[in-house]
């Protein structure tokens, strides 16, 4: 029997004790390197682009040298970090602690880790949930892909009258919060999540996410029978079996086993606006699951980086605030 990845020394190339022991000139300076990691670490402009730059060394920013752009800029500057307040060391172990986990990791947990409010620790994972759900709907799915749905949040637990638990399924579907999160995953490959309305729309959303020469497995679902009209299509009966050969959706219904450790076991409850941010999380962990946690901390801060600011969680406790 083969040694799962995570026991290998090949996840492990990230030392938490080597970023806990940064100063803050240190920390800086990786967190420049990996921000600006598609110049090979060389700071340029976010404005225009340009590397002629004035260094403003006792502010830590840089001016750009066009005179049509002298932009003034930080390395947060248009990023999701834009105004922070967090040390760079803490950003960096924030983002080094939220890549490690495989079945995820929740604000409270975070908040313990650096040290942090609670609210702190909610708006920075969400911040890097939204740069992962941008990340995750930025390709189209090709080859085979299995294609399913899960009612996700919205949780009621049954009651002890058989009715209630009859019924458990239908109450669920009835309630605000709960969301139908429909994942398309090619076979050994990458996986895309959206929300629907209802099982019978997901044949409407498959021409804005798969290549015209995908092949789609499905089960049963309501709707089904319209994907053969576009695609190559195959369906597997699930109240007779559970595959039918080659012809199943084991592997979407894999990532719907990380999706549920993700709502019971980590974060316990999923707000029905912010269903699709978890879910492409978990789809993002999935996909990188052979990556080391090097590789996974160096891409989620290079593509944060590259994120623009984001106009739902800059500010977010402020409007609430304000709106009550």
């Amino acid at each position: 029997m083969s040694q799962h990845f995570l026991l290998s020394p090949k996840a492990r190339t990230l030392s938490f004790k080597r970023i806990h022991c940064l100063s803050d000139e240190e920390a800086y300076a990786e967190f420049v390197a990996l921000r600006f990691a598609e110049n090979s670490g060389e700071p340029f402009c976010p404005n225009c682009g340009g590397t002629h730059l004035y260094k403003i060394s006792t502010r830590r920013r840089w001016k750009c040298a066009d005179t049509a752009c002298a932009n003034t800029f930080s390395a947060t500057s248009g990023t999701i970090f834009q105004d922070r307040k967090l040390p760079y060391r803490d950003i960096l172990l924030v983002i080094a602690h939220f890549v490690n986990e495989p079945k995820g990791i929740s604000a409270i947990r975070i908040s313990h880790l650096i040290e942090v409010s609670y609210k702190t620790a909610f708006v920075i994972a969400h911040k890097l949930r939204e740069v992962l759900t941008a990340y995750q709907s930025s390709f189209r799915l090709g080859g085979e892909v299995e294609i399913d749905a899960l009612h996700c949040g919205g949780y009621v637990k049954p009651g002890k009258d058989n009715p209630s638990k009859r019924n458990r399924r239908r109450l669920n579907r009835n309630k605000e919060k709960q969301r139908v999160v429909m994942v398309l995953r090619e076979r050994h490959g990458r996986s895309r999540c959206v929300l629907v309305n209802h099982e019978s729309r997901m044949p409407d959303m498959l021409p804005d996410i798969l290549e015209e020469d995908a092949m789609v497995i499905s089960d049963s679902f309501s709707g089904s029978a319209k994907i053969a009209a576009r695609y190559q299509a195959f369906r597997v009966n699930h109240s007779k079996q559970y595959a039918d050969g080659w012809i199943s959706t084991n592997h979407a219904e894999s990532f719907f086993s990380r999706l549920r450790r993700f709502e019971l076991g980590t974060h316990h409850k999923i707000a029905g606006p912010y269903t699709l941010y978890y879910a492409n999380d978990a789809c993002w962990r999935e996909d990188h699951r052979r990556n080391s946690n090097g590789e996974k901390y160096a891409q989620v801060l290079t593509l944060a980086g590259r994120y623009p600011v984001s106009r739902l969680w800059k500010g977010y406790w402020q409007r609430r605030k304000d709106a009550a």
